[in-house]
């Protein structure tokens, strides 16, 4: 190789050295802009929301908290998305999931008394320990809970089970997902036709957090109505369904 030939291939590889750089710095400015505007957002959602409260007119607040809880969940949503871009997973994190899946339940109370719904939790005694960040696992849990808090009617429950195989299940009550949708609703920001108030968002964050985990992601009939959608675990002997 000539020392011309050289030097062009030092150029190039500067250039692009440049490029990578700048195009890095560019998604952490849109990150940090991101969690900006989402967290500047949360305020003015919760004065709206009280004030909303305050409203004599009960024929028009049910629907306009339904909206501003709406909007709300989206900007947690986009936290959530934001957090996991600067999560560091390594193979040595280790998490629990029964005591992942008693905060979760413990942090989603308050929402399920508002609506009278049981939010119930079955875990085998003792701990079942995976692989795993836990605060990511806890975004993809929650929004699965959120999830079925979102599609199932008011007043209906929530199942979360903690199995030994070791897979997280949860059970809600609404209208169910198409076979057809079942294989992408979690990898495009598409929305399922079983309901018309959720972005989808939060599926394919839990979808994002399986595939950093290596985790496989069913998606199931309820026994009498509902979906249930299961993370399955690294370790799992238990073999995939067809």
């Amino acid at each position: 190789m000539s020392d011309g030939s050289i030097a062009t291939f030092g150029a190039d590889i500067t250039h692009l050295k440049t490029i990578e750089g700048s195009l890095r710095d560019a998604a952490e400015r849109n990150r940090t802009f991101t969690m900006n505007v989402a967290h500047q957002l949360r305020t003015p959602l919760a004065v709206l929301r009280s004030n909303i409260d305050n409203l004599d007119n009960q024929a028009i607040t049910g629907s306009l908290k339904r909206d501003v809880d709406a909007i709300s969940r989206m900007v947690e949503q986009l936290l959530d998305a934001t957090r996991l871009e600067t999560l560091d997973y390594t193979e040595s994190d280790h998490v629990d999931l029964v005591e992942l899946c008693q905060d979760v339940v413990s942090g989603l109370a308050p929402a399920a008394i508002k609506e009278n719904r049981d939010m119930e939790l079955l875990a085998p005694e003792g701990s079942v320990i995976v692989a795993g960040h836990a605060d990511a696992l806890a975004i993809a849990i929650r929004n699965l809970v959120e999830n079925a808090m979102a599609y199932s009617p008011l007043e209906a429950p929530v199942s979360i089970e903690v199995t030994e195989t070791p897979s997280v299940r949860v059970i809600d009550q609404g209208p169910g997902i198409p076979p057809g949708v079942r294989d992408v609703i979690m990898k495009h920001d598409l929305r399922s036709d079983r309901r018309g108030g959720d972005s989808g968002v939060g599926l394919v964050i839990v979808g994002r957090v399986a595939v950093q985990h290596g985790i496989r992601v069913e998606i199931e009939d309820g026994e009498d109505c509902g979906t249930v959608f299961e993370l399955v675990f690294p370790g799992s002997h238990r073999p995939a369904t067809a």
